[in-house]
């Protein structure tokens, strides 16, 4: 008596074992793709808070100097620091926040006038995110993130708020 070989049910396992590994490998190039779009986004992350961060700084320290405050926008600002020339912060056309002595360009950061506005009261400037931007410095659609609503008043707003050094000691303004 002969045996019988069954050749069909060898391909079909092939076949199966074929869409088994093509399924994996189309899972594993997806979570590839993910991890390489994370690590990406971050670093942009990582970088936008270094440019918020220095440009905070130099924001702190001319208000800190200055003599009087004014917000002649929401997105500008101009200081009148103690025996020096005039300091201005604006957004520029292009979304980055500018800083003039004397309108001459004194330093750039790319992204961050689109997304800051300022707010003065009294002896203090109040930085704070807009409402309707959908975006950081990095690019990254903040709706994905940290995204405020429309309906979030200014006050209720995360905020960084300067003060400028007489406020602080009590002094009074000159």
């Amino acid at each position: 008596m002969r045996c019988k070989v069954r050749h069909a049910m060898v391909l079909l396992d092939l076949f199966v074992a074929l869409s088994i590994l093509s399924l994996f490998i189309v899972l594993a190039a997806a979570a590839m793709r993910d991890c390489i779009q994370l690590t990406a986004g971050s670093a942009q992350f990582a970088n936008s808070t270094l440019t918020g961060d220095h440009a905070v700084r130099q924001l702190r320290a001319d208000v800190w100097n200055a003599l009087s405050v004014e917000n002649t926008g929401a997105s500008e600002l101009r200081i009148k620091p103690a025996g020096r020339d005039s300091i201005r912060y604006r957004a520029a056309a292009d979304g980055a926040l500018e800083r003039m002595v004397n309108d001459l360009p004194a330093g750039r950061w790319v992204g961050l006038g689109a997304i800051w506005q300022f707010e003065v009261t009294g002896d203090s400037v109040r930085i704070t995110r807009r409402i309707d931007s959908h975006a950081d410095a990095s690019g990254i659609d903040s709706d994905r993130r940290d995204a405020m609503p429309a309906t979030t008043s200014a006050a209720d707003r995360p905020a960084i708020v300067l003060m400028r050094a007489a406020a602080f000691y009590g002094e009074a303004a000159q």
